[in-house]
């Protein structure tokens, strides 16, 4: 797997027969020693080589851990409540200011 970090970080558009990890067609994969594969999805983009099993659970973890950091930093509070709240809290500290 001495690749993966390479793999991983090439762009590589889904095409309907053709493996978007290593680009074989489904007819011998080029990944390991021209071994015959089968396409493991129903869109025909990712085949049977075990490398390329490995680099697609990679990449889908690294997408899942991805998108639950994005979805925590996410805020539930709208946005027209989150405004006025900050007006709010700008009118008390003005209102503290002119008590003291």
């Amino acid at each position: 797997m001495r690749n993966d970090a390479a793999i991983l970080g090439r762009a590589i558009r889904a095409v309907t027969g053709r493996c978007r990890v290593c680009g074989c067609e489904g007819d011998t994969c080029n990944v390991g020693q021209g071994e015959r594969c089968v396409w493991m999805d129903e869109l025909k983009t990712l085949c049977s080589s075990q490398r390329c099993i490995q680099v697609a659970e990679i990449v889908a973890k690294k997408i899942e851990r991805e998108s639950k950091q994005v979805a925590a930093k996410v805020s539930t509070v709208p946005a027209w409540l989150r405004l006025k709240r900050e007006r709010d809290r700008k009118h008390q500290k003005k209102a503290k200011g002119r008590v003291a």
